[in-house]
Formats: C-alpha cells, structure tokens, sequence
C-alpha cells in the first residue's frame, strides 16, 4: 500500500512539474523502454525500498547486541559487494534498453548469458558470506538473513522486471 502511494505521490509532483515548466515534454509520451514515466516510477520505488532495506533486515533479524556487533560489519561488507554485482546488472540492463530497437539474436544471446553470469555471482556471494555469517552466528539466524534477503531481492527484480520490456 505505502509502494503504491509513493508512486501516486510521484504521479502528482510530476505532472505538476511539467504543467509548470512548458520546455519539459511529459514523461508520458516518452516510450517506456527509454526513460518514459514508467522508469521515474520504478526508480523512485527502488530508491525508496533500498533506503529501508536495512530497517527490514533489522527488524527481521531481531540481533541481541553481541550478535550485532558482528552482524552489521558484515552486512555492510556484504552490501559493498551486492552493490558492485547490481550495478554491472544495472549495465546489462541499460545495454539491453539501448538495443531494444536494433536487437538480434547474438546481441540478445550475449546479454542473456550476461544476466545469466551475474545471478551465478550473486549466489555464488550469498555462500561466501552465509559461510562467514556461520562462523560468528547461529545458523537460524544467518538462515533467517539470507531469507530476508531472498524476499527483499524479490522485490527488486519485481522491479527491475517491470522496467525492461519484453523482447521482440
């Protein structure tokens, strides 16, 4: 519910902005696969979900104070890494966008393995730092960790998926 007010909160500021700047062309008659209003959207809502990501894992967590005092390194190493993964994905995606009118099959097979690579990475990220979590945390918890964050991921690719069009 609070995801669709922003995005109505979004829609009115918008529209009152480019009523009153006559020079700007409305976001909606820019198509959606290159920078229409769908994206301001989704990219409003990404921004705001990951401003709350680690009030999510917080809370889920439930850390007593010794647990956090290790924990919350380690997550913010672990959000370094994530972020240096997702924003190679963030390129796949905006080298997809850019195509979207001229693809062929090896540039759409090319980034396809790309995509394919970077969720390897992420997985392959999610055992090394479950490894490190282990050492310093009961194994409920770390489980519980990667399943917040499994579900908090969730929610980005909802995004991330409804912001790239489907090939053609």
């Amino acid at each position: 519910m609070a995801l669709a007010a922003l995005a109505l909160g979004a829609t009115a500021g918008r529209s009152e902005r480019a009523a009153a700047d006559p020079r700007q062309a409305p976001a909606s008659q820019a198509p959606l696969h290159k920078g229409g209003y769908l994206n301001a959207y989704i990219a409003l809502l990404k921004s705001d979900l990951k401003s709350r990501k680690a009030n999510f894992i917080r809370e889920g967590l439930r850390l007593n104070e010794k647990e956090a005092a290790v924990f919350w390194p380690l997550y913010k190493s672990y959000e370094a890494d994530l972020k240096r993964v997702e924003d190679t994905r963030q390129q796949v995606i905006q080298d997809y966008l850019d195509n979207f009118d001229r693809m062929t099959d090896e540039r759409a097979e090319d980034l396809i393995r790309r995509k394919l690579a970077l969720e390897e990475q992420r997985i392959e990220l999610k055992k090394s730092y479950l490894k490190r979590l282990l050492k310093v945390l009961p194994g409920k918890t770390a489980a519980r960790f990667l399943q917040l964050e499994y579900r908090f991921g969730l929610l980005i690719d909802l995004k991330n998926t409804a912001e790239v069009p489907l090939i053609e």
